[in-house]
């Protein structure tokens, strides 16, 4: 199941994501996804140890 996520970002903030995601040559879609599925597996694992 896909779903979708509204996310408000400064100009500026986005203007840096999209830049890196164009150097990647990748979707500006992909780079979030990828971030955010670092984070939440970094959280993952914290969160099995305690």
């Amino acid at each position: 199941m896909i779903g979708k996520i509204l996310v408000r970002a400064p100009t500026a903030l986005k203007a840096i994501v999209v830049n890196e995601s164009k150097k990647m040559g990748i979707s500006l879609n992909a780079l979030i996804l990828s971030i955010l599925w670092a984070w939440a597996k970094k959280h993952e694992t914290e969160s099995e140890k305690k």
